[in-house]
């Protein structure tokens, strides 16, 4: 499996499911992807379990 592959799948088995156990080489390829494409990979998981429109309100007391 390739970066473009990876790039061109919406949900490759290296990403689409944290926890589960990855292969070395799938730990190389997420390890290899552009900054940016990892980004955007991390904000869909998020997506997936969060709402993306809450806005979490914290405060330090």
């Amino acid at each position: 499996m390739d970066q473009m592959a990876l790039r061109a799948d919406k949900k490759p088995a290296a990403l689409s499911d944290a926890g589960t156990n990855s292969t070395v080489e799938e730990a190389k390829i997420i390890y290899n992807l552009p900054f940016n494409d990892l980004l955007f990979r991390a904000q869909q998981v998020h997506r997936r379990h969060f709402d993306a429109n809450a806005i979490q309100m914290s405060r330090l007391l």
